[in-house]
């Protein structure tokens, strides 16, 4: 049962709003690629969101959680939506949001999906609004309402953290407020307040870090400084800046402190990390685009070309921007690229195949952006004093392209602009700014500079 998954996903930037109309993975070269801005993992499946809100599952699909409305299992990443902004993959369930309205998919067996009953689902549906972050375990659920948090879901060990450990909940139930990050684990949760740190629910291998082996089912601080959690399916990690604490359980050397053995308590382990992720029994870390991997490696999910686990952080290349970790199967992606390695018995790692990689493989499958039509400013002519300031607002239609613009001015003694469209009036005179597409598409503003 130890080679069960919580999978995570590792915080991420929304940077475009992109087509709706996108049916597949591969358009027309000339058009700019979407970026993948979140990848997620859970047991069998897998999920990402490109920067144009679209949304991409693949793997197992045996309790509907790729979201397609089947549970057919997909070798190839499926297109379920657009409009999402952050995803989360547990064992065999899935959550997103849409802007502030959460949704969930799949397994339901313990309430995880959090709308009021024990029943599957196939495709996404809403459970609420008003949540700002989300978190997926095995069996259960976090997420945040600004800093309220709510869990529902599995509660044996009582990670919920509502002072329970017998009821399963499948509604969100408040758990308290102040909190700013969390995470979850099989049978136990993380969750920060600023920078103080808190756990409860399953202890037995010391996954909790605070000096015992007894479970909470109420959150237990166990100290501060952090600035971010991620939980393994018995281990956890958190970082202080730049420094890698771990703890919990070791047996397959996840802890990356050289050694096999349980640790109760958070131990550092190095420092220059800047993003952490916890697969089932094995870890994942960046060191600015440069990714290591340690721990459990019997579906050769570290990436290293071998099925021989790693007690140490081994590295695993560069160039890398975000990461997620499963049971056996781990991703990682380089911009619009998405790369797939381990276990790949379910088609999880969605390269069309179900045979196991030891090492990254590119899937070289990328969504693409439309061009732009037309660009306008929200003014065509303005007057503004030696000195002064005013920024120019560039609208790039549709509002599914790609709304990157590049501003100009004709004359810079005059009047100079930023990358950003604010315009500063040097000195008297009238210049011309430009603001122009990736596609060539421009719009002009006439600037009339007086003096005082």
């Amino acid at each position: 049962m130890k080679r069960v998954l919580c999978a995570f996903l590792i915080i991420l930037f929304i940077l475009a709003i992109l087509p709706a109309e996108i049916n597949g993975w591969n358009t027309p070269v000339r058009a700019a690629a979407a970026v993948i801005v979140q990848i997620a993992a859970g047991e069998r499946h897998s999920l990402a969101l490109f920067s144009d809100g679209s949304l991409y599952a693949w793997g197992s699909n045996v309790a509907g959680q790729l979201g397609n409305g089947t549970n057919t299992g997909r070798k190839i990443p499926v297109k379920i939506g657009t409009g999402y902004t952050a995803i989360a993959a547990g064992r065999s369930h899935s959550l997103a949001l849409k802007g502030s309205d959460l949704y969930a998919w799949g397994e339901n067996d313990a309430g995880q999906l959090g709308d009021g009953t024990f029943n599957n689902r196939k495709t996404p549906l809403k459970i609420g609004t008003g949540y700002t972050a989300i978190a997926a375990g095995f069996m259960h659920s976090l997420a945040l309402k600004g800093n309220t948090l709510y869990a529902w879901g599995a509660n044996e060990s009582g990670q919920l953290g509502d002072g329970t450990d017998v009821s399963e909940r499948n509604t969100p139930i408040q758990i308290g407020t102040g909190y700013t990050a969390i995470a979850a684990g099989s049978g136990h949760s993380l969750a920060l307040q600023g920078n103080i740190l808190y756990a409860w629910g399953a202890n037995d291998s010391g996954q909790l870090g605070n000096g015992t082996t007894t479970s909470r089912n109420t959150p237990v601080q166990i100290g501060t400084g952090y600035t971010a959690i991620a939980a393994g399916y018995f281990h956890s990690m958190a970082l202080k800046g730049s420094i890698l604490y771990t703890w919990g359980y070791n047996y397959y050397g996840q802890l990356g402190d050289g050694t096999n053995s349980c640790k109760n308590t958070p131990v550092q382990i190095g420092t220059g990390y800047t993003a952490i992720i916890a697969g089932g029994t094995h870890s994942l870390a960046l060191k600015g685009n440069a990714l290591f991997a340690w721990g459990d490696n019997y579906g050769a999910q570290l990436g290293d070309g071998t099925d021989i686990s790693r007690n140490s952080p081994a590295l695993i290349g560069t160039g890398y921007t975000a990461i997620a970790g499963g049971d056996y199967h781990s991703l990682a992606s380089k911009g619009s690229a998405l790369y797939a390695w381990g276990n790949n018995e379910f088609g999880q790692l969605g390269d069309g195949t179900v045979i196991h990689r030891k090492k990254p493989t590119p899937l070289k499958l990328s969504v693409k952006l439309p061009n732009p039509a037309s660009v306008k400013l929200d003014r065509r002519t303005v007057t503004i004093l030696v000195g002064k300031s005013i920024t120019l607002q560039a609208t790039v239609l549709p509002s599914s392209a790609n709304q990157k613009v590049t501003w100009y001015s004709s004359n810079k003694r005059i009047a100079t602009v930023s990358s950003g469209g604010v315009v500063k009036g040097i000195r008297a005179g009238r210049a011309t700014i430009t603001a122009r597409t990736v596609n060539g598409k421009i719009a002009r503003c006439v600037v009339t500079v007086k003096r005082k």
